[in-house]
């Protein structure tokens, strides 16, 4: 293959779309599409727009319909770079061998399904990690880690299937990768072990212009928010500063330590990752966390009275069969979470969890579709396949109220925010 230009025309893309105003959702697609459940529509891709904000000569085409996408690549392309998850490879396959067809001259992927290796055995280059820098590359620079620059970008969260618009926020990253290694997780193998805090200047610049544009709320999809104290305090004290009202990924151990300064700085929400409440399992796993620390986030984010709590919590661990994962859910229905994130527990290339169970049990379904933490595709020691799907849908009748959702949104969320905008007016 011939080198390219010094400038080439380099195009930056999602999986296609298959039907006009279907898009992914960020939240709902693990609550069964209950009426009430929340959501983002994910119309944007956010690692897709930190790469525009820091090498602004590429193109961005996000959730195009396949027509779209084919007349894009008709105007000519030296480099077409795909954002993809696991799930999303099928799709993924055909928009690069329409790129091939087309005459584009290399392809690229990047995002977690980079890691897997049919996926990069169809590309030029898989990036893993942050793309900044290796996209740069392209036009003769480099984009440091500790110089990437924040991108504004802005979503709704919504209830009723995306038709009930409820907030406008932002969405902010402060910090790229996780310390932990949850076997199930591919953010270690993704980030190499290497974490890094997004340049804060960046992010206060981010954080006036939101607030020029009247938004005030702030949604942190940093993997685990907090883990490097002195920057999260700072951060924090930046929200306090422009009146920001954010919500926050973390862990419980994290939550607990903070939770009295951040609910000071304007903490609306958090959400964490249960997983399971075994603590045999969750050591299992690697969570590195205690049963006892879920118990006391419950206890104390309860009495703060306004925190709404979204829970992560996967079904289909090896060592518990249905009866034991009824019993788990009960358990956890009583603590009084306001939503909960539900998976099949999926393994994912590239990841611990990936390697035991393939030479444990068995991974019989590849279809990649299957991928999206809603199908075994595995040999559960316990649990068919079609029981897996009982268990699941059990799960969501269970553990996810659609009133109780839709009303806790609505005093924990929506009513403070008007009230506080009557109050404004009322002293203004």
């Amino acid at each position: 293959m011939s080198a390219l230009s010094t400038n080439p025309r380099v195009l930056l893309c999602t999986v296609y779309r298959r039907f006009s105003g279907v898009y992914v959702d960020f939240i709902s697609d693990n609550f069964q599409h209950k009426p009430f459940s929340p959501c983002m529509p994910r119309n944007t891709c956010i690692g897709l727009r930190f790469i525009k904000r820091n090498v602004p000569e590429v193109e961005l085409l996000e959730y195009p319909l396949w027509d779209e996408y084919k007349a894009k690549l008709a105007e000519g392309w030296d480099v077409v770079g795909f954002s993809v998850y696991q799930d999303e490879i099928t799709e993924v396959e055909r928009m690069i061998a329409e790129a091939r067809r087309q005459g584009v001259r290399e392809i690229w992927a990047g995002n977690y399904g980079a890691l897997d290796e049919h996926m990069q055995s169809l590309v030029d280059r898989a990036v893993i990690g942050p793309g900044e820098d290796a996209v740069a590359g392209l036009f003769g620079r480099r984009v440091p880690d500790d110089q990437i620059k924040h991108p504004l970008v802005a979503a709704n969260l919504c209830i009723n299937h995306g038709k009930i618009k409820i907030l406008n926020m932002g969405i902010l990253y402060t910090r790229h990768g996780c310390p932990y290694k949850c076997s199930f997780c591919q953010a270690a193998a993704f980030g190499g072990g290497h974490t890094f805090n997004i340049n804060e200047e960046s992010i206060e610049d981010v954080l006036r212009r939101l607030r020029s544009m009247g938004i005030k709320y702030v949604l942190l999809y940093d993997e685990t928010f907090g883990v490097d104290p002195k920057a999260s305090d700072r951060i924090t004290l930046l929200f306090a500063r422009y009146g920001i009202r954010w919500f926050a990924m973390s862990r419980a151990s994290v939550v607990l330590r903070n939770l009295d300064t951040w609910c000071e700085r304007g903490l609306v929400a958090t959400c964490i990752g249960v997983e399971v409440l075994s603590q045999k399992v969750l050591d299992t796993v690697n969570k590195k966390q205690r049963v006892e620390e879920i118990i006391e986030y419950e206890r104390r984010t309860r009495e703060k009275g306004r925190i709404y709590r979204m829970i992560n919590y996967i079904v289909g661990h090896e060592n518990m069969d249905e009866e034991d994962t009824l019993r788990d859910i009960h358990l956890l229905a009583e603590m009084g979470f306001e939503v909960f994130a539900l998976s099949v527990l999926t393994p994912l290339p590239q990841t611990p969890m990936w390697d035991r169970i393939e030479s444990t049990y068995g991974i019989f379904d590849h279809d990649y579709r299957h991928y999206n933490t809603e199908h075994l595709v595995w040999n559960h020691p316990y649990i068919t396949p079609d029981r897996m799907r009982h268990l699941h849908r059990e799960a969501h009748r269970i553990l996810n109220r659609p009133f109780k959702t839709a009303g806790r949104i609505l005093s924990r969320l929506v009513l403070p925010r008007r009230r506080s905008r009557r109050l404004a007016y009322e002293m203004g």
